[in-house]
């Protein structure tokens, strides 16, 4: 910038909030408030180039019914590259719901009269928090930092953090209020569990699944077996688990009865009876050509469902099952058999 009073300067500006802990400790019952001192910073140009050297700047903020509020000035700020940031505090918190604008005049360093810059500025900011030990009421907008590489609201641990010591966060007032943990969710209406929506105008939930593709998504879940597994388990001791091709009830870590409809109404599998359900039907056969009794036996994991003897042109004497699986023919002289029909279904 030339030694005589800038004829055209230019100002591209942001600002920096800082925000200061109050004087001194508040006791029961005071309010909390920021601190009013803020960094301003700006980017001085004069012909289009970056401004270098020592300037005199003055601050000048109005309200948006264009009242005066104060003026600050700074001298010898140095500008860089056409950079400079200085300290400016009005008195009072400018980033309060209210709108203030400031209006700034450049000169280089003790040299002529004041270049007020236009337009003036408008003053919102952004910048670290402000901590406090106590409840903050806000009347108005809370505008929280954009996502990125930091966690955009985040409360403390462990402070009357159980849901029954009011928990960490609570959205809503008397009639309905949602209360948050570090591991519990509550709606509650007039203090009452109430229901809880997710999502109650559409939309799914993926637990544990990126793109959810139903109105709840599971993962198709570590394998169900007798000691644990499955992607969704209803129940305790005694539970219900399945997996993403099986289902299993389970009684203290055993397998245990499945029972469908147990209180009345079809099981079908299948649908338009094209569907077949598979119970494993095997048919087994065994023969004596020496001697008069033979037993027959299903393949493991397979029980008798129906078995029958065959024999010559004398008559059977015995036909018994032996257990769930075995089936024993008796009597009708030599060349006596056995015959059975086995499947997955015990008897």
């Amino acid at each position: 910038m030339s030694q005589s009073a800038p004829r055209c300067v230019r100002l591209l500006c942001f600002l920096v909030l800082l925000l200061l802990a109050p004087a001194g400790e508040a006791t029961a019952g005071e309010g909390y408030s920021l601190g009013t001192a803020f960094t301003y910073q700006g980017r001085l140009q004069h012909d289009g180039q970056p401004t270098e050297g020592l300037h005199d700047l003055s601050f000048e903020l109005f309200d948006a019914e264009g009242r005066s509020w104060g003026v600050v000035d700074r001298f010898d700020v140095p500008v860089s590259g056409g950079g400079f940031a200085v300290e400016l505090d009005f008195g009072q918190p400018v980033f309060a719901a209210e709108t203030y604008w400031l209006e700034i005049a450049v000169r280089p360093a003790a040299q002529g009269a004041y270049t007020t810059l236009q337009p003036r500025q408008r003053l919102t900011g952004e910048g670290p928090g402000c901590t406090v030990d106590g409840d903050v009421l806000i009347d108005g907008t809370l505008n929280v930092d954009p996502i990125g590489a930091h966690t955009a609201i985040s409360v403390p641990c462990c402070n009357e953090a159980d849901l029954d010591g009011g928990g960490q966060i609570a959205l809503g007032s008397f009639f309905g209020t949602l209360r948050i943990d570090n591991d519990e969710i509550q709606s509650t209406s007039l203090f009452q569990p109430f229901h809880f929506q997710i999502n109650p105008h559409g939309g799914n939930i993926g637990l544990g699944v990126a793109v959810p593709q139903a109105p709840v998504h599971l993962p198709a879940g570590p394998d169900v077996t007798p000691s644990g597994g499955g992607a969704l388990v209803i129940g305790g001791s005694a539970r219900l688990a399945m997996d993403s091709n099986e289902i299993a009830a389970q009684v203290n870590g055993a397998p245990a009865t499945l029972f469908l409809n147990n209180d009345g109404g079809e099981v079908r599998i299948g649908g338009a009876g094209n569907a077949l359900l598979d119970i494993g039907l095997q048919v087994a056969e065994a023969n004596n050509q020496a001697g008069d009794q033979v037993d027959v036996h299903c393949p493991s994991g397979l029980f008798i469902i129906s078995a029958g003897c065959n024999a010559g042109i004398d008559d059977i004497e015995a036909s018994f099952p032996l257990d769930s699986n075995s089936w024993r023919c008796r009597g009708g002289g030599e060349g006596i058999s056995a015959w059975a029909i086995c499947g997955r279904i015990k008897w």
